[in-house]
């Protein structure tokens, strides 16, 4: 009976240890899948953040290009605002300055004619009355012999050849005053032309950090055709063959590049296609508001150019053009005196001359 009971209790015993193996097998396998499904979790997790990141970039770099390209619109528009402004009051001013220098001849002339019609009549009148009153005092005792000599001496001073070198005068003395009247910012330019641009020279030359900067030309205050200027100028092609002609046939026909008008004028025939210098895209294709006329705009990372005076536009505002490719036919509109093209160039933001470029 003994033996069946110990019997009995290794049966439970051996039970209970196949019990707890399979308990911890089990324990274990349940911690085996818990820490894989966790390590999942954070996989996903982690793919979920990283891909939020992503997007989030994604979108401020769209945000942050899309605030680049609107603000350097905004710049090229207020630009183009400002040159029409200062480019109006420029020409009204040239205007006005004309009419005031015709007038102003016209009363100078006016006044020298009749000065000298007046100074030759009261010197006539005078060389007569004395030459009279000469007369009848020699008939005088030689008592009135001072008399004589004193009136001989006033009719030396107003001899034909003394008064013309009266008139001589007063003619040579008309252009010094209206040289200071009609320019006295010329004038006052040209009395301290010499320590004071040498100054400004040194200045400019210090600030931009090279000894070898030199001013453009003095500024011509009575002339110009307006507009606002950049330093630029002739020397080697600009562009390194990078734009190609905008017309088939070149030839000046007007204003250059220079102070008041920052491009170049080329003759054309009404109708004439205008070609694109570079690639790009159709930034303006509109009447302008500053005199020119049906104007095209084209840009990209480096060039921007202006084609002005057209006739009719075979793009549009956002077209994306290729180099060579017709984008429009000359005429003479706006503010022009005859077909030509107006056509302006600037790298990388800053104007340049575009007889470099092309000659």
């Amino acid at each position: 009976m003994l033996t069946f009971l110990l019997q009995q209790a290794s049966k439970v015993y051996a039970l209970f240890g196949y019990l707890w193996d399979r308990i911890k097998d089990a324990a274990f396998n349940a911690l085996k899948w818990a820490k894989a499904e966790a390590a999942k979790a954070l996989s996903a997790a982690r793919t979920w953040a990283w891909e939020r990141v992503q997007d989030l970039r994604a979108w401020a770099n769209d945000w942050i290009g899309w605030l680049k390209t609107n603000v350097r619109v905004w710049i090229d528009a207020l630009e183009d605002k400002v040159f029409g402004w200062v480019f109006d009051i420029q020409v009204w001013a040239g205007v006005q300055l004309a009419l005031a220098k015709i007038t102003i001849f016209g009363w100078i002339k006016a006044a020298k004619d009749w000065a000298l019609v007046e100074i030759g009549k009261a010197a006539a009148g005078l060389r007569e009355t004395i030459g009279l009153l000469g007369s009848n005092l020699n008939q005088v005792a030689a008592t009135l012999t001072h008399i004589v000599l004193f009136v001989n001496s006033i009719r030396y001073l107003f001899t034909p050849e003394n008064i013309r070198r009266l008139v001589l005068v007063l003619v040579n003395f008309f252009p010094s005053l209206l040289a200071l009247v009609m320019g006295p910012l010329a004038w006052l330019y040209s009395t301290i032309a010499g320590t004071f641009v040498t100054f400004l020279c040194y200045i400019l030359a210090a600030m931009m950090g090279t000894v070898k900067y030199t001013l453009p030309p003095p500024p011509d205050w009575l002339t110009g055709a307006g507009g606002i200027f950049t330093p630029g100028g002739p020397g080697l092609d600009p562009s390194g063959g990078e734009l190609a002609p905008p017309l088939g046939h070149l030839s000046i026909s007007g204003y250059r590049f220079g102070p008041g008008h920052p491009g170049l004028d080329l003759g054309l025939s009404r109708g004439a296609a205008v070609y694109a210098m570079h690639d790009g895209e159709v930034e303006v294709a509109e009447m302008s508001k500053v005199g020119y006329g049906l104007t095209i705009t084209l840009r990209n990372g480096k060039w921007w150019t202006r084609y002005a005076h057209l006739d009719s536009f075979g793009v549009e505002k956002g077209d994306t053009v290729s180099q060579r490719q017709k984008i429009a036919e000359g005429n003479s509109t706006g503010n022009s005196t005859g077909d030509h093209l107006h056509l302006e160039i600037k790298k990388n933001g800053v104007f340049i001359d575009p007889e470099a470029v092309l000659f």
